[in-house]
């Protein structure tokens, strides 16, 4: 967006003192170069690494009981895969600023994760191209509520058109809670 901005910018001045439309593209090209290495350099990279371990890390450690924050870890693949919500094994995975602490007696970590699933396609020359469907690219959050249930319990963010779910609901004490999610 940035280097997108840069680039009006320079256009715009370069023709509004008069430049011939063919200076404006190339100073506008310049100034795009310009732009985009200095949002990809190694100090741009450190900021943005900084600033997460700073912002992020210091309101996990406020907002969580033994909060703790690790920008290049993740929820393991294994864990994933594991879970028993997702059919399909990843062929490519990605897991980052995993997340950990406890609210009260609640153990909770949570993570970043983008899973993928590789197919190929071919195009009107036979020439075949891998490429990547998401089988999930989100948030993954693992809590124990201190509650024993016999069988596994899946919880969903509740949505108006009900998949096709054979398992039971399951009635909560918090209506508040109900009213989000629903549990099976």
């Amino acid at each position: 967006i940035w280097v997108s901005v840069v680039v009006v910018i320079v256009a715009g001045v370069a023709i509004f003192a008069g430049a011939q439309i063919w200076i404006s593209a190339i100073l506008a090209v310049i100034g795009g170069v310009i732009a985009w290495s200095m949002v990809t350099s190694k100090p741009a990279k450190e900021y943005r690494g900084q600033y997460k371990d700073k912002l992020i890390g210091g309101f996990v450690g406020h907002m969580l009981e033994d909060g703790k924050y690790s920008p290049d870890h993740g929820i393991s693949q294994n864990m994933f895969c594991g879970c028993g919500l997702f059919k399909t094994l990843p062929d490519r995975y990605h897991s980052e600023d995993f997340i950990e602490g406890r609210i009260g007696k609640t153990k909770l970590f949570f993570s970043e994760v983008h899973a993928e699933e590789k197919y190929y396609t071919t195009d009107s020359k036979g020439r075949r191209q891998e490429r990547g469907r998401d089988i999930f690219k989100g948030i993954i959050f693992v809590a124990d509520f201190n509650k024993n249930f016999n069988g596994n319990t899946l919880l969903l963010r509740r949505q108006l058109i009900k998949l096709g779910n054979n398992s039971s609901r399951v009635r909560l004490e918090d209506p508040v809670f109900e009213k989000v999610f629903d549990v099976y």
